[in-house]
């Protein structure tokens, strides 16, 4: 048996929901250990899959308050065919230094009332990554 067999998809994992008619966010709050320093320019890479819309342009927001001037928005395609996963890439540049008992407050928002939200139906956000870029 393989040791894989023993964890679910990720498409079987609990999961953030953004309608498709209003604005919606959900913040998360990220402790950043003594060992790391966030500097520079950084992403948001969102592992989602839309609920039913093949086509169209989903937009995305994200905002830190310990930042407040750290703002990214995308209009990305629907991502994966179908019902398949895909990713969006948000940029976040000009990250300034966040280290040690710090705390960082991660707001992700799709903008559902944006004329350039033109998808139809939930999007199902499964996992968001910070990265160096």
């Amino acid at each position: 048996m393989s040791i894989f067999n023993l964890y679910p998809p990720i498409t079987e994992l609990p999961f953030l929901a953004f309608d498709d008619t209003y604005m919606e966010q959900e913040c998360l709050t990220v402790i950043v250990p003594d060992e790391f320093v966030l500097t520079g320019s950084w992403k948001a890479v969102i592992t989602c899959q839309m609920a039913t819309s093949i086509s169209g342009n989903v937009t995305f927001e994200v905002v830190t308050d310990k930042f407040p001037t750290i703002r990214g928005q995308t209009n990305a395609l629907v991502p994966g065919e179908g019902k398949g996963l895909g990713k969006i890439e948000i940029s976040l540049p000009n990250m300034e230094v966040a280290s040690g008992v710090n705390y960082l407050r991660f707001c992700l928002a799709r903008i559902a009332h944006d004329l350039a939200d033109t998808a139809c139906g939930d999007c199902k956000v499964f996992k968001i990554e910070l990265q160096a870029t």
